[in-house]
């Protein structure tokens, strides 16, 4: 009856909402990361960052060094403020800043043919139609009311998509402030929740090189690291049986500035930072094949064991194959 056919016509413009919205579903010009692990698990060098010899710099210190590579300097720096926790982001985000993500997506929907995406979204919603009509017209219901599910629906959301396509929104424009947040999120939280330190290697220009460090204000080069297993640590999480200990993370130097020493002198400003702490040693978590750091850190003096063993989770608080935990007593 008509009672029956509109609660049931209702209830199949719901689910089409479900449907339309996925159909429909915004692309976003956001870089996410490609993997995300534990703080605990992240690589601490991700590529050979640094050539073994020593830098030519002065003594580590709080208020930063300048280092010599030759066609440019490099200042070595603990990371204070908000601005430079957003600096550190932008370095990881591809080297792209809030505002040069936003302009990156802003030109992605400039790019795009507008009558072009509104044919897409019409055929969204004569899809939706045919579907809709045709599981009408199979579950028993007469060829007339099955052309006017399809009608209604075609109607419905072949003018909403192919509006919206056509006005642009198939692609996301961040505001700033949602842009500056997932930065922040995804590659800073821990500094800019102060639980993490950071360091970073930056270059006085940011238009060197052509420009390339624009998005990041001239920072080539970053690491954190965490205090942890003290009541002075702001992570209070326990990490196996392991004593109060400064654990080295996301050591990363652009790879046009490998190779000048930066990597050895961000490890040796987390040094001269654990020696301040009630940090009893220094760890970090390494790949087997990444000898580079290996061998880096070896130059420092660390030991190495294996942790592919379950049995390591409870002495080191981690464990997981193809990788190493190394450390140095301080």
């Amino acid at each position: 009856d008509e009672a029956g056919l509109t609660n049931s016509m209702k209830t199949s413009l719901a689910i089409l909402c479900v449907a339309a919205a996925a159909a429909a579903g915004r692309t976003s010009a956001f870089t996410v990361p490609a993997a995300r692990t534990s703080s605990f698990l992240s690589p601490a060098l991700r590529s050979a960052a640094a050539s073994p010899e020593s830098s030519s710099a002065s003594a580590p210190s709080s208020g930063g060094r300048i280092l010599d590579c030759g066609d440019t300097s490099v200042a070595i720096k603990r990371v204070e403020e908000d601005e430079e926790v957003m600096e550190v982001a932008s370095y990881r985000n591809n080297l792209e800043s809030p505002q040069m993500l936003i302009e990156r997506q802003q030109a992605k929907r400039d790019a795009l043919d507008k009558t072009t995406e509104a044919l897409k979204g019409v055929g969204t919603g004569v899809a939706l139609g045919t579907v809709i009509g045709g599981l009408t017209y199979f579950s028993g219901a007469g060829l007339t009311e099955s052309l006017q599910r399809f009608g209604i629906v075609t109607g419905i959301f072949g003018t909403f998509l192919g509006g919206n396509n056509y006005l642009g929104k198939s692609v996301y424009v961040s505001s700033l402030d949602d842009a500056t947040n997932r930065l922040k999120v995804d590659y800073a939280e821990g500094l800019m929740a102060r639980q993490d330190v950071g360091f970073v290697g930056k270059v006085p220009d940011p238009e060197l090189y052509g420009a390339r460090y624009k998005g990041s204000n001239g920072v080539v080069a970053c690491v954190d690291c965490q205090l942890r297993n003290c009541d002075e640590s702001r992570n209070s999480m326990k990490y196996g049986e392991l004593p109060p200990h400064v654990h080295i993370r996301n050591v990363d130097v652009d790879r046009g500035m490998q190779r000048r020493g930066i990597a050895r002198a961000l490890v040796e400003e987390v040094e001269a930072y654990a020696k301040t702490t009630p940090a009893q040693m220094i760890t970090l978590v390494v790949d087997n094949t990444n000898f580079a750091a290996i061998d880096l850190y070896k130059s420092f003096n660390y030991d190495m064991e294996d942790i592919s063993n379950p049995l390591s989770q409870g002495k080191y608080g981690v464990w997981t194959r193809g990788r190493s935990i190394m450390f140095k007593y301080i």
